[in-house]
């Protein structure tokens, strides 16, 4: 174990999940997960020793340990704040850029949502990053764009919120994302702003409200509507193959009905990664098992996976 302040905090979910092993019913587990939890107390051990006396008093490895526990105070801080008012959020970082001029506010407040990860609101992080669209840019140009597609452009800038349902915050993002995947990939950025906005129509189309009698756009229609409006030379027809492809199998927003909640989960997606993610991890003879029984005792299921369950779905997810 290496406290370094730099460096991601794995310790405490490793124990967790050692504690959990250490009591299963599997003697070579068991023994094998004890092993290792002495393992992981001598370097601690270890570590104090190598620091000499001076450690408690403020030697290295507790002056590391120090630095650490006050940035995780101040992340905590940060992101209660955005959880509680974005807009005021915003607004200091905007303060803090006008006192230091090399920096702007919209790169410094967009490493820090990126920084902060599954602390932040990620509704509050859509509405706020489409009410100002420099800040929307600034985020999107924090990810490597460069020689991806821009569905999975889409996929990987959307890892960080929740987009809004308005037809406005929509029209935002797609202007954004086209003008940040088309500065990364030698496109224009009118060109690529409009083919990710038919993207988003395409799949509202296809994975939209079943309307009787509405037939799903096939993609020469899709092909051809697209090329009416920008070069055919621009985007080859691979390219729009494929992104059509990767539209039919799969939604590009999250469209849930307009009744459900803001932060409701899809009704399908999770519940079914959530049994393969099961199957795979504890029970290598579920898979023989009928997929409806698990689902009609969900509580007894999950009751089994204890704290490993909760530590590497919360990791997965």
């Amino acid at each position: 174990y290496d406290c370094d302040a730099s460096s991601p905090d794995v310790l405490e979910p490793a124990l967790e999940t050692l504690g959990w092993a250490a009591a299963s019913d599997e003697q070579a587990v068991r023994r094998m997960a004890l092993d290792t939890l002495v393992g992981i107390t001598r370097s601690i051990s270890a570590g104090i020793q190598e620091a000499g006396p001076s450690s408690a008093q403020g030697g290295p490895w507790a002056a590391a340990w120090a630095a650490r526990e006050r940035r995780r105070k101040a992340a905590k801080e940060c992101a209660g704040l955005f959880n509680r008012d974005p807009e005021e959020w915003w607004r200091r970082h905007e303060e803090a850029a006008a006192a230091d001029p090399p920096t702007t506010a919209a790169a410094t407040a967009a490493q820090a949502i990126a920084g902060h990860g599954g602390a932040l609101d990620r509704v509050k992080v859509g509405e706020l990053l489409c009410r100002h669209k420099e800040l929307m840019l600034a985020f999107m140009e924090l990810s490597d764009l460069r020689g991806v597609g821009l569905v999975t452009a889409f996929k990987s800038v959307l890892r960080g919120f929740r987009m809004p349902g308005e037809a406005q915050s929509i029209d935002t993002f797609c202007e954004c994302l086209g003008l940040a995947w088309g500065r990364a990939n030698g496109i224009d950025p009118e060109t690529a702003y409009i083919f990710a906005f038919s993207l988003v129509m395409l799949s509202t189309d296809l994975h939209g409200a079943r309307i009787p009698g509405h037939e799903k756009m096939t993609y020469e229609q899709f092909a051809r509507n697209l090329q009416t409006a920008v070069p055919k030379e621009n985007i080859s027809e691979r390219v729009l193959r494929k992104s059509y492809e990767l539209v039919r199998d799969g939604a590009l927003l999250d469209m849930r009905s307009p009744g459900s909640p803001a932060g409701a989960p899809r009704a399908q997606g999770v519940p079914k990664a959530c049994t393969k993610l099961r199957r795979a991890l504890l029970d290598r003879r579920a898979s023989g098992l009928d997929e409806c029984a698990e689902a009609r005792a969900p509580s007894q299921a999950e009751g089994q996976l204890g704290d490993l369950w909760r530590a590497l779905w919360s990791a997965a997810w």
